[in-house]
Protein backbone atom coordinates (compact mmCIF):
# COMPACT_ATOMS: atom_id res chain seq x y z
CA UNK A 1 0.00 0.00 0.00
CA UNK A 2 1.35 3.41 -0.98
CA UNK A 3 2.18 5.73 1.93
CA UNK A 4 1.50 9.46 1.97
CA UNK A 5 5.21 10.32 2.47
CA UNK A 6 6.04 8.30 -0.66
CA UNK A 7 3.49 10.35 -2.59
CA UNK A 8 4.90 13.61 -1.24
CA UNK A 9 8.36 12.58 -2.39
CA UNK A 10 7.00 11.52 -5.77
CA UNK A 11 5.35 14.93 -6.24
CA UNK A 12 8.56 16.69 -5.25
CA UNK A 13 10.52 14.64 -7.80
CA UNK A 14 7.90 15.33 -10.46
CA UNK A 15 8.09 19.08 -9.89
CA UNK A 16 11.87 19.37 -9.62
CA UNK A 17 12.67 16.62 -12.17
CA UNK A 18 15.49 15.64 -9.79
CA UNK A 19 15.72 13.10 -6.98
CA UNK A 20 18.51 15.15 -5.38
CA UNK A 21 16.49 18.38 -5.42
CA UNK A 22 13.38 16.58 -4.24
CA UNK A 23 15.30 15.11 -1.29
CA UNK A 24 16.59 18.57 -0.36
CA UNK A 25 13.09 20.02 -0.57
CA UNK A 26 11.65 17.21 1.56
CA UNK A 27 14.44 17.41 4.14
CA UNK A 28 15.53 13.81 3.67
CA UNK A 29 18.59 12.10 2.21
CA UNK A 30 18.88 11.32 -1.48
CA UNK A 31 19.02 7.63 -0.55
CA UNK A 32 15.75 7.91 1.40
CA UNK A 33 14.07 9.70 -1.52
CA UNK A 34 15.21 6.97 -3.91
CA UNK A 35 13.93 4.23 -1.57
CA UNK A 36 10.55 5.94 -1.23
CA UNK A 37 10.23 6.18 -5.00
CA UNK A 38 11.16 2.51 -5.37
CA UNK A 39 8.59 1.59 -2.70
CA UNK A 40 5.86 3.56 -4.50
CA UNK A 41 6.69 2.02 -7.88
CA UNK A 42 6.56 -1.47 -6.37
CA UNK A 43 3.26 -0.70 -4.65
CA UNK A 44 1.53 0.37 -7.86
CA UNK A 45 3.43 -1.99 -10.14
CA UNK A 46 4.83 0.43 -12.70
CA UNK A 47 7.74 2.83 -13.35
CA UNK A 48 6.98 6.49 -12.69
CA UNK A 49 10.16 8.11 -14.09
CA UNK A 50 12.92 7.46 -16.60
CA UNK A 51 16.41 8.86 -16.13
CA UNK A 52 18.06 11.18 -18.66
CA UNK A 53 21.12 13.42 -18.76
CA UNK A 54 19.23 16.27 -17.03
CA UNK A 55 17.64 14.21 -14.23
CA UNK A 56 14.36 12.30 -14.51
CA UNK A 57 11.31 12.55 -16.74
CA UNK A 58 7.85 11.22 -15.80
CA UNK A 59 6.38 8.27 -17.65
CA UNK A 60 2.73 8.31 -18.73
CA UNK A 61 1.94 6.45 -15.49
CA UNK A 62 3.85 9.11 -13.58
CA UNK A 63 1.88 11.91 -15.23
CA UNK A 64 -1.39 10.16 -14.51
CA UNK A 65 -0.54 9.61 -10.84
CA UNK A 66 0.56 13.23 -10.44
CA UNK A 67 -2.70 14.64 -11.76
CA UNK A 68 -4.66 12.28 -9.52
CA UNK A 69 -2.83 13.13 -6.30
CA UNK A 70 -1.08 16.52 -6.45
CA UNK A 71 -4.05 18.79 -5.81
CA UNK A 72 -5.36 16.69 -2.92
CA UNK A 73 -1.97 16.52 -1.21
CA UNK A 74 -1.41 20.24 -1.68
CA UNK A 75 -4.68 20.93 0.14
CA UNK A 76 -3.62 18.63 2.97
CA UNK A 77 -0.30 20.45 3.27
CA UNK A 78 -2.13 23.79 3.45
CA UNK A 79 -4.43 22.54 6.22
CA UNK A 80 -1.50 21.10 8.18
CA UNK A 81 0.35 24.40 7.85
CA UNK A 82 -2.70 26.30 9.10
CA UNK A 83 -3.06 23.93 12.04
CA UNK A 84 0.57 24.49 13.02
CA UNK A 85 0.17 28.27 12.90
CA UNK A 86 -3.28 28.22 14.52
CA UNK A 87 -4.88 30.09 11.63
CA UNK A 88 -7.44 27.47 10.57
CA UNK A 89 -11.07 28.42 11.24
CA UNK A 90 -14.28 26.41 11.22
CA UNK A 91 -15.56 28.31 8.19
CA UNK A 92 -12.51 27.15 6.23
CA UNK A 93 -13.85 23.59 6.37
CA UNK A 94 -15.89 22.23 3.48
CA UNK A 95 -18.30 19.31 3.52
CA UNK A 96 -19.67 17.73 0.34
CA UNK A 97 -23.15 16.30 0.95
CA UNK A 98 -25.18 14.02 -1.27
CA UNK A 99 -28.89 13.30 -0.76
CA UNK A 100 -32.28 13.96 -2.37
CA UNK A 101 -33.20 17.56 -3.16
CA UNK A 102 -36.37 17.27 -1.05
CA UNK A 103 -34.67 15.90 2.07
CA UNK A 104 -31.90 18.46 1.77
CA UNK A 105 -34.36 21.36 1.53
CA UNK A 106 -36.68 20.12 4.27
CA UNK A 107 -34.19 18.73 6.81
CA UNK A 108 -30.50 19.24 6.04
CA UNK A 109 -30.53 22.92 5.07
CA UNK A 110 -31.76 23.98 8.50
CA UNK A 111 -28.80 22.18 10.09
CA UNK A 112 -26.35 23.71 7.61
CA UNK A 113 -27.53 27.17 8.63
CA UNK A 114 -26.43 26.41 12.21
CA UNK A 115 -22.80 25.78 11.23
CA UNK A 116 -19.91 27.74 9.75
CA UNK A 117 -19.15 24.98 7.26
CA UNK A 118 -18.83 25.56 3.55
CA UNK A 119 -21.29 23.14 1.94
CA UNK A 120 -21.38 21.67 -1.54
CA UNK A 121 -24.62 19.75 -2.14
CA UNK A 122 -25.22 17.14 -4.80
CA UNK A 123 -28.57 15.52 -5.57
CA UNK A 124 -29.18 12.24 -7.37
CA UNK A 125 -30.19 8.61 -7.16
CA UNK A 126 -29.07 6.85 -3.98
CA UNK A 127 -26.93 4.28 -5.82
CA UNK A 128 -25.15 7.06 -7.71
CA UNK A 129 -24.47 9.02 -4.51
CA UNK A 130 -23.08 5.96 -2.72
CA UNK A 131 -20.75 5.34 -5.66
CA UNK A 132 -19.52 8.95 -5.50
CA UNK A 133 -18.95 8.54 -1.76
CA UNK A 134 -16.84 5.42 -2.32
CA UNK A 135 -14.80 7.31 -4.92
CA UNK A 136 -14.12 10.14 -2.46
CA UNK A 137 -16.17 12.66 -4.46
CA UNK A 138 -18.55 13.17 -1.51
CA UNK A 139 -17.91 13.36 2.25
CA UNK A 140 -21.37 12.52 3.55
CA UNK A 141 -24.34 10.84 1.88
CA UNK A 142 -27.85 10.73 3.36
CA UNK A 143 -29.98 7.90 1.96
CA UNK A 144 -33.09 5.92 2.89
CA UNK A 145 -31.48 2.52 2.33
CA UNK A 146 -28.62 1.39 4.54
CA UNK A 147 -25.69 0.46 2.23
CA UNK A 148 -23.99 -2.70 3.44
CA UNK A 149 -20.41 -2.02 2.34
CA UNK A 150 -17.15 -2.62 4.20
CA UNK A 151 -15.72 0.72 3.06
CA UNK A 152 -18.69 2.72 4.41
CA UNK A 153 -19.99 3.34 7.91
CA UNK A 154 -23.62 4.38 8.37
CA UNK A 155 -25.56 6.01 11.20
CA UNK A 156 -29.34 6.15 11.61
CA UNK A 157 -30.20 9.86 11.73
CA UNK A 158 -33.94 10.14 11.13
CA UNK A 159 -37.19 8.21 11.00
CA UNK A 160 -40.22 9.57 9.18
CA UNK A 161 -43.83 8.47 8.99
CA UNK A 162 -46.37 9.06 6.23
CA UNK A 163 -49.60 11.05 6.18
CA UNK A 164 -52.61 10.68 3.87
CA UNK A 165 -53.50 14.25 2.93
CA UNK A 166 -55.86 16.46 0.91
CA UNK A 167 -56.66 20.17 0.85
CA UNK A 168 -59.81 21.66 2.43
CA UNK A 169 -61.82 21.49 -0.79
CA UNK A 170 -61.33 17.75 -1.30
CA UNK A 171 -61.42 16.84 2.39
CA UNK A 172 -64.32 14.46 3.23
CA UNK A 173 -67.42 16.26 4.54
CA UNK A 174 -68.07 13.57 7.13
CA UNK A 175 -65.31 12.19 9.32
CA UNK A 176 -64.07 8.77 8.21
CA UNK A 177 -64.12 6.43 11.20
CA UNK A 178 -63.12 3.09 9.70
CA UNK A 179 -60.92 1.51 7.06
CA UNK A 180 -64.04 0.51 5.12
CA UNK A 181 -65.25 4.12 5.02
CA UNK A 182 -61.77 5.28 4.03
CA UNK A 183 -61.66 2.88 1.09
CA UNK A 184 -65.16 3.85 -0.06
CA UNK A 185 -64.06 7.47 -0.17
CA UNK A 186 -60.42 7.30 -1.27
CA UNK A 187 -60.60 4.87 -4.20
CA UNK A 188 -62.79 7.31 -6.15
CA UNK A 189 -60.39 10.22 -5.81
CA UNK A 190 -57.59 11.45 -8.07
CA UNK A 191 -54.16 10.41 -6.83
CA UNK A 192 -50.92 12.41 -6.88
CA UNK A 193 -47.58 10.63 -6.74
CA UNK A 194 -43.80 10.85 -6.78
CA UNK A 195 -43.47 7.99 -9.28
CA UNK A 196 -45.53 5.72 -11.48
CA UNK A 197 -44.29 2.70 -9.52
CA UNK A 198 -45.94 3.98 -6.27
CA UNK A 199 -44.06 1.47 -4.06
CA UNK A 200 -45.16 2.97 -0.72
CA UNK A 201 -48.71 3.69 -1.90
CA UNK A 202 -49.21 0.18 -3.27
CA UNK A 203 -47.91 -1.35 -0.04
CA UNK A 204 -50.27 0.84 1.99
CA UNK A 205 -53.22 -0.02 -0.28
CA UNK A 206 -52.59 -3.75 0.03
CA UNK A 207 -52.08 -3.58 3.81
CA UNK A 208 -55.07 -1.33 4.53
CA UNK A 209 -57.62 -2.56 2.00
CA UNK A 210 -56.33 -6.02 0.98
CA UNK A 211 -56.78 -5.10 -2.69
CA UNK A 212 -54.37 -3.87 -5.39
CA UNK A 213 -54.06 -0.11 -5.84
CA UNK A 214 -56.99 1.08 -8.00
CA UNK A 215 -57.18 4.88 -7.67
CA UNK A 216 -56.85 7.20 -10.67
CA UNK A 217 -53.32 8.63 -10.90
CA UNK A 218 -53.60 12.09 -12.47
CA UNK A 219 -50.24 13.67 -11.57
CA UNK A 220 -46.72 12.25 -11.28
CA UNK A 221 -43.64 14.37 -10.54
CA UNK A 222 -40.24 13.10 -9.32
CA UNK A 223 -40.08 15.80 -6.65
CA UNK A 224 -42.06 15.55 -3.42
CA UNK A 225 -42.25 19.33 -3.16
CA UNK A 226 -44.18 19.44 -6.44
CA UNK A 227 -46.48 16.68 -5.22
CA UNK A 228 -47.15 18.61 -2.01
CA UNK A 229 -47.95 21.76 -3.97
CA UNK A 230 -50.35 19.82 -6.19
CA UNK A 231 -52.16 18.60 -3.05
CA UNK A 232 -52.36 22.18 -1.77
CA UNK A 233 -53.89 23.25 -5.09
CA UNK A 234 -56.63 20.62 -4.76
CA UNK A 235 -55.51 18.47 -7.69
CA UNK A 236 -55.95 15.25 -5.72
CA UNK A 237 -54.79 13.36 -2.63
CA UNK A 238 -51.46 11.79 -1.74
CA UNK A 239 -49.45 9.85 0.81
CA UNK A 240 -46.54 12.06 1.87
CA UNK A 241 -43.65 11.82 4.36
CA UNK A 242 -43.99 14.10 7.36
CA UNK A 243 -40.73 15.94 6.67
CA UNK A 244 -42.26 17.28 3.44
CA UNK A 245 -45.78 18.13 4.62
CA UNK A 246 -45.52 18.98 8.35
CA UNK A 247 -45.32 22.74 7.77
CA UNK A 248 -48.21 22.70 5.31
CA UNK A 249 -50.27 20.73 7.84
CA UNK A 250 -49.47 23.16 10.66
CA UNK A 251 -50.46 26.11 8.45
CA UNK A 252 -53.76 24.45 7.54
CA UNK A 253 -53.02 24.32 3.81
CA UNK A 254 -53.71 20.58 3.84
CA UNK A 255 -55.35 18.18 6.30
CA UNK A 256 -54.85 14.57 7.33
CA UNK A 257 -57.67 12.48 5.87
CA UNK A 258 -57.27 9.44 8.10
CA UNK A 259 -54.47 8.24 10.45
CA UNK A 260 -52.47 5.67 8.49
CA UNK A 261 -49.17 5.72 10.40
CA UNK A 262 -49.54 2.12 11.56
CA UNK A 263 -50.41 0.95 8.03
CA UNK A 264 -47.34 2.41 6.30
CA UNK A 265 -43.79 1.36 7.27
CA UNK A 266 -41.64 4.21 8.55
CA UNK A 267 -38.89 5.50 6.30
CA UNK A 268 -35.40 5.51 7.82
CA UNK A 269 -32.57 7.85 6.83
CA UNK A 270 -28.91 6.97 7.20
CA UNK A 271 -25.89 9.26 7.23
CA UNK A 272 -23.03 7.48 5.45
CA UNK A 273 -19.33 8.25 5.29
CA UNK A 274 -16.21 6.38 4.30
CA UNK A 275 -14.41 4.38 6.98
CA UNK A 276 -11.21 6.27 6.15
CA UNK A 277 -12.95 9.58 6.94
CA UNK A 278 -14.23 8.70 10.41
CA UNK A 279 -11.49 10.78 12.04
CA UNK A 280 -12.57 13.96 10.20
CA UNK A 281 -14.26 15.68 13.09
CA UNK A 282 -16.23 18.31 11.15
CA UNK A 283 -18.03 15.53 9.23
CA UNK A 284 -18.70 13.58 12.42
CA UNK A 285 -19.96 16.71 14.18
CA UNK A 286 -22.32 17.54 11.34
CA UNK A 287 -23.59 13.95 11.33
CA UNK A 288 -24.38 14.26 15.04
CA UNK A 289 -26.19 17.53 14.34
CA UNK A 290 -28.42 15.74 11.82
CA UNK A 291 -29.58 13.06 14.25
CA UNK A 292 -33.18 13.26 15.38
CA UNK A 293 -33.23 13.57 19.17
CA UNK A 294 -35.55 10.61 19.81
CA UNK A 295 -33.33 8.12 17.96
Amino acid sequence: MARSDWLRTFIAIYRTRSITEAARFRGISQSAASQQLIGLEKAIGTSLFVRNSLGVEPTESGKSLYFQTAQALDKIEMVLADLETGTIKSNDLTIRIGTTAEFFSAVVLDKVAKTDLKVIARFGQESELIELLEQGELDLVIVSTNPIKKSITSTLIDQTSFVLVANKVLFPKNQLSSIEQLYGWVHQKSWLSYSLELPITRKFWQTAFSVPFNANVVFVAPDLRAVLESVEKGMGISLLPTYICSQSLSLGKIKQIFPVGKLVPSQYWFGCMRQVDTNRMHIQSFLELLKTKNL
